[in-house]
């Protein structure tokens, strides 16, 4: 009985080492033929993902990015990767894409002339980082992230672009408001001027040194509508009229004294001034000719 035992006892170890060993072997030395697939495509992710590196010009870097982010969707369709390796495989592929395409953002930004396709790429490329999301559907690159910091400077400088660009397109058909309002637009024009990256574009920076003389044009342009509404008034009564004439009269002081000031230049309103006085003529003449006096008493019609 106990020789039985035993031998039940040493088959029972045999069977057990030679399980353990067979394991060994089939999960070490030789390991599932999933985990070495996978890693073969995580190999073949990360070759895309250098690739991107090695280009030079919008078009290839472009390509390359979008040739890397959709290996990587199709292997996820097809569940060869793992949720944790598809998810650092993107943030991968995001961290070594956004200095390639800051780089030729920056060197766009640094010629005397921006091309408005270039521009529009760029906003593209922006839409389309952003739009990467792990699997969670959380953002890979959010807005104000370490990871995404050149890809929101790049954004900044598009946005002042296009803030300096519409101060230019207003200015160019602005009417005129008040001093106030042109000091203030004059100012931003100044500061973009100033902008180290936005001063580069030359065409940019001419148009803005253009916002003063269209300011001071629309201004000058409102002073004449003004003059020139005063033919309108000959229906007011006098003490009425006197005010309206001295509201306009007012308007133009206001701008001989402040104009060249504030835009660099003005127009002479000699001849605005002439004209409103000649309006005042005519309409105390148009009055006198609509009255008669009975009794030392003067009645206007």
């Amino acid at each position: 009985m106990r020789g039985t035992l035993k031998v039940c006892l040493v088959l029972l170890a045999i069977a057990l080492a030679t399980g353990t060993m067979l394991f060994y072997a089939k999960t070490r030395l030789d390991p599932p033929r999933a985990m070495a697939e996978s890693r073969a495509h995580v190999d073949q992710v990360r070759n895309s993902i250098e690739r991107i590196g090695q280009a030079y010009g919008v078009e290839k870097i472009r390509e390359r990015f979008f040739a890397c982010r959709h290996l990587i969707a199709f292997l996820d369709d097809n569940r060869l990767l793992t949720t944790e390796e598809s998810d650092t495989l993107k943030a991968q592929m995001i961290s070594r894409y956004i200095p390639v395409f800051a780089d030729w953002c920056q060197r766009c930004f640094q010629a005397p002339t921006w091309y408005a396709d270039d521009l529009r790429q760029m906003r593209s490329e922006i839409k389309s980082v952003r739009s990467v999301r792990r699997s969670d559907k959380s953002s890979i690159v959010p807005k104000g992230s370490r990871r995404g910091e050149r890809l929101d400077s790049v954004a900044a400088i598009l946005d002042r672009y296009d803030s300096a660009r519409n101060l230019v397109r207003k200015g160019s058909g602005v009417a005129y408001e008040s001093l106030e309002k042109s000091e203030d637009r004059i100012s931003r024009a100044k500061a973009y001027q100033r902008d180290p990256i936005l001063r580069n574009n030359v065409a940019l920076v001419n148009a803005l040194d253009s916002v003063p003389y269209w300011l001071e044009q629309a201004h000058y342009d409102q002073l004449e509508k003004w003059v020139a509404n005063m033919a309108n008034c000959t229906y007011m009564e006098e003490e009425e009229y006197e005010e309206q004439h001295n509201r306009v009269m007012g308007r133009l002081d206001d701008y001989e004294e402040n104009a060249y000031a504030t835009y660099g230049r003005s127009h002479s309103v000699r001849s605005l001034r002439s004209r409103m006085e000649n309006y005042k003529d005519e309409y105390n003449a148009k009055r006198s000719s609509f009255s008669i006096s009975i009794g030392g008493v003067d009645f206007r019609f």
